[in-house]
């Protein structure tokens, strides 16, 4: 990323920006990932999924982490397995449908494909989707994906 671009570009605190040249994943983008996000978030006794994804099954990648386990999803599961695509990752993006939708109904003059509001806008989401009222929701994506043995029970999602 080039000096001026990261000199303009919005810092929130939630989200980390960075790039390729390809606009691809590579190994050294997982590497600045588990630098940059997982590092300063693990907490004791870690057990991260990964998918099949050959830079991220990598464990080279993760062999120097203390208490800390990974797990590779195998190909072609992760719609039933993985919590994230099972139903988080629709919620996620419902607030995001929900937004853009807004902006174009009621007229609002901002771009939100322009760089610095896209990090805005995921920033938002984030934060709004980490917030307790949708706790319960994340604990049923682990129990639907067959993680978690105990259903949470009723809980909030994004459409209500």
């Amino acid at each position: 990323m080039s000096d001026r671009i990261k000199n303009n570009l919005f810092h929130a605190q939630n989200v980390v920006v960075t790039c390729s040249k390809s606009g691809k994943l590579t190994s050294s983008l997982v590497t600045y990932w588990r630098d940059h996000c997982l590092i300063p978030n693990l907490s004791p006794k870690t057990l991260l999924l990964v998918d099949s994804f050959p830079s991220h099954a990598n464990p080279d990648v993760y062999k120097r982490l203390k208490d800390f386990a990974f797990r590779v999803i195998p190909p072609k599961t992760t719609s039933t397995i993985q919590p994230l695509d099972v139903y988080f990752n629709r919620q996620y993006k419902l607030i995001l449908r929900r937004i853009f939708n807004h902006v174009r109904l009621d007229d609002i003059h901002i771009n939100l494909a322009e760089r610095n509001n896209v990090i805005k806008l995921h920033s938002l989401v984030h934060s709004q989707m980490k917030s307790k009222a949708f706790e319960s929701m994340i604990k049923y994506a682990w129990h639907r994906s067959g993680y978690l043995k105990t259903d949470p029970g009723p809980f909030q999602n994004v459409k209500d």
